[in-house]
């Protein structure tokens, strides 16, 4: 998610004014990466090296006005408790079903570019392909293999479950130094180990 400067001739927040031009584009990059001397080299520092750009984010992010703008630009850009609840969520019950397509013959294949699948591209952990050539009987067959993974559905159920006190994580200790963890699910007033 990115931010935007205020165009030339539009009213700044409350926030923002006071602060120059320069520092304006520098609490802009600095919530990009919060890598200060690279926030002063994009947003136009007149420093000749990184030295000198470290030296000027220092004491532009020591300015009092500046530290505010940036703590409201974070403030503004995190995720609420509903947004990671929901995102969880997402993530329990997502499945393959928006990424494949199964051909008459049976053939499945991924197709990221379908819409559907763009809206669910967050429940995709990793994506790993493959291409070869299979040069056989004199034909040149070129072989494509995809493998997608999704996020840990099961992590996220005992995320959910721990959010609403229906699971705990114990630890027992007894005698000879013995570690014993057991996770309970709470279902109304019964309890379930396992």
């Amino acid at each position: 998610m990115e931010t935007q400067i205020p165009a030339a001739g539009q009213s700044r927040s409350k926030r923002e004014r006071g602060l120059t031009q320069l520092q304006l584009r520098f609490v802009e990059e600095y919530v990009k990466d919060c890598n200060g001397t690279r926030a002063a080299e994009r947003a136009g520092f007149r420093a000749r090296t990184d030295a000198a750009r470290a030296s000027s984010a220092s004491t532009t992010l020591k300015n009092p006005k500046v530290a505010k703008a940036i703590a409201e630009r974070f403030a503004a850009m995190a995720m609420s408790a509903e947004e990671a609840i929901k995102r969880l969520t997402d993530i329990a019950r997502g499945s393959m079903v928006p990424f494949i397509r199964i051909d008459d013959d049976g053939s499945v294949w991924f197709n990221l570019a379908d819409p559907e699948a763009r809206k669910h591209m967050h429940l995709i952990k990793s994506i790993k392909t493959q291409r070869y050539v299979d040069k056989t009987d004199r034909k040149n067959w070129e072989h494509e293999w995809v493998e997608v993974t999704l996020h840990d559905a099961h992590g996220a159920l005992r995320d959910i479950l721990k959010l609403h006190g229906k699971l705990e994580d114990r630890l027992k200790l007894s005698g000879k130094v013995e570690h014993e963890v057991r996770q309970v699910i709470k279902i109304g007033d019964q309890e379930i180990e396992f």
